[in-house]
């Protein structure tokens, strides 16, 4: 059904005509097309634009964000240690992360470590929903984290922060931007790195004990370091390069269940990527853009207690063309192509392998009864290790007026995730014979945006089959398709801001709720997928006044089974968190203190079963910062 509604609209949007604009970039002498932002408004985006606003109880931390402003729910183990995304009932493979629209989830495992990545040095981050997924990646089942980066040529500026915490924690970053001239080309250089380090002692109820006696954490140290590097030209009025590189590192002990008594283990992250992109924008009519993506990543992973030591190492290289195309009472066509090559090696596999994907995508767009109405469609096709797929997608937003603020809008698409080089090619175990999960998704709701003034509501329907589960084998586990899920739900978000005299009052909360079910066989009863809350949400609320500003946090995580019989569960925790800020300007430089109290009811809760997370924690914060016009 997707399929043939998706070939209609695209044949259709072909043969008429649109004077559609695409999103731009503003430069001191020129205008670029920006061309990692997304295009479907007929799907869910949430944008986090203020993420320094945040920071002071943040500590660079990405996953502090999500978790806090998002939709998203993070299977978190501990501070510093393994976090990964699930979004609208999905597993953590199908949350893709792209980084400037290239994915950088693990070609090897399929998934993201959010708590490897820092929040600094972004300048934007987006979350979108499952269909306008389909415009950069594959295996998006429930949605994409999008990473923006990019220096800016008309601001000159520089900061510095510094902070500590609870549970000996502490943490520093830089960041400069310097805008500049080559003869009488514009240029920029940014730089940013940061670190944060914690020994992660903090007192728990052990509850594996039958009398809960008090213990503390030992073992769970970690630190994070990351440094980036980017510059960028303007050789014409109509064109820029830039090139980008990140260092990424982690290493950190992790502790075993506390129902279990072992000694910790060890892992050591690091990564180094590389970006570089020319952009033309040929008139108001056109634009094309060429990147190259190379990425080298080693995940050492030690264990004493069962013997392991393997280090997991890929290198992968990817190329991309983007283009767009307007033409008046013409439709808007953006296309992207995208080769990837990928080297992979563990002690597991018997072999180095060498695999390839392509990716091609295709999208046109029209406004129609007086751009009351804008339709949206597009194909997506998809290669990984000889499996195919073709992927149709398409939308449409509904204004009652084209300067009102509300907007109704619905799409749909079909979705897939490829098998990872892992699941193929583990020894022992890997399965050569794996099918792609397959899908449909269908989003609809209703939109406002008014100035500062943001709110929507999205209702969601998910169905895919072929789910690939590891499951026993006689004395191994095998991933096998086995099963089928489905997910339906409501989110809704608000972001809401008022001002007067010199004060101003913000409120931004998000909530969801859903029903995740699967089952491995068509005979049986559908059964709540594990570790998927049914509600959750989030909430802050600040006021400022002049060079003072307080900050209320909220955060509601739901009950989640933790069987796939739904014999087990972990019980709903509700945190708080409060900041305080104050800043003041000495002779052209800004300074801030901050002051952070992290679940200040001081909760004691789990995430995740036998991993206990911190109670009441501290933090205090410096930051230095410059602007040069």
């Amino acid at each position: 059904m997707v399929k043939r509604v998706a070939i209609v609209v695209v044949i259709a949007l072909l043969g008429i005509s649109s004077a559609e604009a695409q999103r731009k970039l503003s430069l001191p002498e020129f205008e670029l097309i920006d061309s990692t932002k997304q295009g479907l408004t007929s799907s869910y985006t949430m944008a986090s634009d203020s993420l320094r606003r945040v920071q002071p109880l943040q500590r660079d931390a990405l996953t502090d964000i999500l978790a806090k402003q998002t939709p998203v729910h993070l299977k978190n183990y501990g501070p510093g240690l393994l976090a990964t995304p699930t979004y609208r009932g999905g597993d953590a493979s199908h949350t893709q992360v792209l980084w400037n629209g290239f994915p950088i989830n693990s070609p090897m495992l399929g998934t993201m470590d959010l708590s490897t990545l820092p929040s600094q040095q972004f300048n934007r981050v987006e979350l979108m929903g499952g269909n306008a997924s389909n415009l950069f990646s594959t295996g998006g089942l429930g949605g994409s984290i999008a990473l923006h980066q990019s220096p800016s040529f008309d601001r000159g500026f520089s900061t510095a922060y510094s902070g500590i915490g609870s549970f000996q924690q502490s943490f520093a970053g830089v960041q400069t931007n310097l805008p500049f001239s080559l003869g009488a080309m514009p240029a920029v250089f940014d730089f940013s790195s940061s670190f944060t380090e914690s020994e992660n002692r903090f007192p728990y109820v052990d509850i594996a004990e039958p009398t809960r006696p008090d213990r503390v954490v030992g073992g769970a140290a970690f630190g994070r370091s990351n440094i980036s590097t980017q510059f960028g030209i303007a050789p014409t009025a109509n064109t820029r390069v830039q090139a980008v590189y990140w260092y990424n590192s982690m290493d950190r002990s992790i502790p075993a269940p506390i129902n279990i008594n072992q000694t910790p283990a060890r892992q050591e992250d690091e990564v180094h990527r590389a970006m570089v992109e020319a952009s033309l924008n040929a008139g108001s009519n056109s634009s094309i853009a060429v990147s190259s993506f190379y990425e080298h990543s080693s995940n050492r992973y030690i264990d004493t207690n069962i013997n392991i030591d393997n280090d997991n190492r890929y290198q992968q290289f990817q190329k991309q063309l983007r283009f767009t195309w307007n033409k008046q009472r013409l439709p808007s066509i953006t296309g992207n192509l995208r080769h990837q090559y990928v080297l992979a090696n563990s002690e597991n596999y018997n072999q180095e392998q060498a695999v390839h994907g392509i990716s091609a995508v295709i999208t046109a767009g029209y406004k129609i009864w007086k751009e009351r109405i804008q339709l949206e469609g597009g194909y997506r096709f998809e290669q990984f290790m000889g499996n195919r797929a073709f992927l149709p997608f398409g939308g449409l937003t509904l204004k009652y007026d084209a300067k009102a603020p509300w907007s109704l809008f619905a799409s749909a698409s079909e979705t897939a995730r490829f098998p990872t080089i892992n699941e193929r090619f583990w020894i022992p175990g890997g399965n050569p014979n794996l099918n792609p999960e397959q899908g449909e998704n269908y989003e609809g709701g209703l939109r406002f945006e008014r100035g500062e003034q943001k709110a929507a509501i999205t209702f969601f329907h998910v169905n895919y089959n072929q789910r690939i589960r590891w499951l026993p084998d006689g004395t191994l586990f095998t991933p096998t398709n086995v099963n089928e899920a489905m997910t339906q739900g409501v989110e809704a978000s608000v972001q809401w801001v008022y001002r007067w005299n010199n004060q101003a009052l913000r409120l931004h909360l998000n909530g969801t709720r859903l029903n995740a079910v699967g089952r491995n066989d068509p005979d049986e009863d559908w059964k709540r997928l594990s570790f998927i809350p049914a509600q959750s949400a989030n909430a802050w609320l600040e006021y400022q006044r002049s060079s003072f500003s307080i900050r209320y946090g909220a955060q509601y995580m739901g009950s989640r089974f933790i069987t796939n019989d739904e014999g087990a569960y972990m019980p709903a925790f509700f945190l708080q968190d409060i900041g305080f800020q104050y800043h003041h300007a000495l002779q052209d430089i800004w300074w801030t203190w901050s002051i952070g109290i992290e679940n200040m009811a001081d909760w004691n809760y789990q995430v995740m079963p036998w991993r206990p997370m911190p109670g009441r924690a501290f933090t205090v914060q410096l930051n230095i910062s410059w602007d040069e016009r």
